[in-house]
């Protein structure tokens, strides 16, 4: 009997900490080079690791007074950190530092604490000679600090970055912390703040000509904070909790924000993964006074923390959500249903077989079934042998299809696994198992990107942005593809389809699907 795929939430790996720094010759006795650090930000020896990815990792240094930086990134242009869980770490959950164009998104840190004797115990921090950084769709709980922008070093005065749609509760230190020298920018908007212990929301300061640009965040908290004031750190239609009395802002946006649960203890990540629908919990509820009152921010990245498109109404929410939690569009494993033929409309299935069979069986078990896709002959016309989901409203923003899919067979005809298409029809997205191949398209390239085993199960995971017209690719929880462009545009969902057509032959399973709003992580 085939045996079953671990879920694409599965770790990729378990570390105390991991550090990516381009040698600089900056130590005693060393020959300078300066290929990891840059007096400018064009500064021509710099010469920095290049497309250095960390993802889907569970990294803690939990029982040791020692821990010092969960991932810290220096000396590297073109970084990505996503999917991670960055549990108890010291000083600082994820660090940049003499880094360009890096991207730290969907990752769960918390527990950050003070260690080795340094200052800082925060969850995300770009630091000194950062450019180009952007922060976005990270959920920070229970830190000392939440944010710090310590680009603070005076003969450094260049860098860029932007925090975006990020959900940072629990800090007991402060929530944001801003230590910026002349010369760097941040802008900081559609954030949520959730502040229960902090006796400051915003602190520190941004020497002039820095700037730091605050708009459309949601700052919530049970009792009195203070912000920073001061010219360079500029305050625009953000919201704030009645609690807070002493605003930065002449006619500022107040009252309750009516969080979905701001009393939330959990569940959180862990080795299996980040908990990101946890944050879910500090969306806003019909009623709030920041639902539709966010300014439109040109370049908003389209998406908010949940994946819905930015905005849904007539405005942008204040806020890292717009109009609440991430839900699940379906999911089925068909355990529950007889054996044999599916009929077309259970449970909301559109099945098309005819001359062919599409029917329920007992594999890998007779409590883990399957639906099994047989093709012998002609028939059903264009759609061939087909099971898919139909939505007479197309989803838009970001959507996740997950599904295991199996090839036990000799014909090992052409098979869509799934194939995504827009309103109109037209195939947008398409993966597909064919004579021992997996197949995917980048725009109009048919892309063979390995080879599959019959009798094995593999789980596809599709990340669908509808926004930016771009798809993700994982397999078995590894990222195959990344931002692969659509075949043609595709607005919104209307149709995703497992199927063969025409003269193709052979059988496949599919097993244990879910599509949904939302990244693939920790749902």
């Amino acid at each position: 009997m085939p045996s079953r795929r671990s879920p694409v939430r599965g770790r990729s790996a378990t570390f105390s900490g991991i550090v990516t720094k381009q040698y600089a010759g900056d130590a005693p006795g060393a020959v300078f080079t300066g290929w990891g650090k840059r007096a400018t930000a064009t500064d021509p020896a710099y010469t920095p690791y290049t497309n250095v990815t960390f993802r889907g990792n569970y990294i803690t240094q939990a029982n040791t007074p020692y821990g010092c930086n969960g991932i810290y990134l220096t000396g590297v242009r073109g970084g990505l950190v996503e999917g991670n869980v960055i549990d108890r770490v010291g000083v600082s959950g994820v660090e940049t530092n003499m880094a360009d164009n890096v991207t730290v998104q969907y990752n769960e840190i918390m527990g950050t604490h003070l260690s080795s004797g340094g200052a800082d115990q925060n969850g995300l921090d770009p630091d000194i000679g950062t450019t180009n950084q952007v922060f976005q769709y990270n959920y920070l709980h229970d830190n000392g600090d939440g944010i710090l922008l310590c680009a603070c070093n005076s003969a450094v005065k260049f860098g860029s970055v932007i925090l975006r749609y990020n959900v940072v509760t629990g800090s007991s230190r402060w929530t944001l912390h801003l230590s910026q020298s002349a010369g760097t920018t941040a802008d900081i908007y559609n954030n949520t703040f959730y502040n229960t212990a902090a006796a400051a929301m915003v602190d520190g300061g941004v020497t002039s000509p820095g700037k730091a640009t605050l708009t459309n965040n949601v700052f919530g908290s049970t009792k009195d904070a203070t912000f920073r004031l001061e010219s360079s750190i500029i305050y625009t239609n953000n919201g704030y909790s009645d609690t807070l009395t002493s605003l930065p802002e002449t006619t500022p946006k107040k009252g309750n924000p009516l969080f979905v649960n701001a009393a939330v203890t959990g569940p959180y990540g862990d080795e299996n993964g980040p908990r990101l629908d946890t944050a879910a919990n500090f969306a806003l509820q019909a009623g709030s006074p920041f639902v539709d009152a966010g300014v439109s921010v040109v370049n908003n990245g389209g998406l908010d923390f949940a994946g819905a498109t930015v905005p849904l109404g007539s405005a942008p929410e204040i806020g890292a959500f717009e109009r609440g939690a991430p839900n699940i569009a379906f999911t089925d494993t068909f355990d529950s249903l007889p054996t044999g033929t599916l009929a077309n409309g259970t449970n909301g299935w559109r099945v098309i077989s005819t001359n062919n069979n599409i029917s329920v069986v007992e594999t890998p078990s007779a409590t883990d079934k399957s639906v099994k896709l047989t093709r012998t002959v002609d028939g059903g016309g264009t759609d061939g042998t087909n099971l898919a989901r139909l939505f007479s409203t197309p989803m838009q923003g970001l959507v996740t299809i997950d599904a295991q899919v199996m090839r036990n067979d000799t014909q090992a005809g052409w098979f869509g696994l799934p194939y995504v298409y827009n309103s109109s029809g037209v195939q947008a997205v398409s993966v597909a198992f064919a004579r021992g191949q997996i197949h995917a398209y980048q725009g109009t390239t048919d892309t063979v990107l390995g080879t599959y085993t019959n009798g094995k199960w593999y789980r596809i995971t599709l990340t669908v942005d509808t926004v930016n017209q771009r798809f993700d690719l994982d397999i078995d929880g590894e990222r195959i593809l990344t931002d692969a462009t659509f075949r043609t545009s595709m607005p919104g969902i209307a149709k995703i389809a497992w199927y063969s057509n025409g003269g193709e032959r052979g059988s496949v399973h599919v097993d244990d699907v879910r599509i949904a709003r939302g990244p693939a992580y920790g749902q």
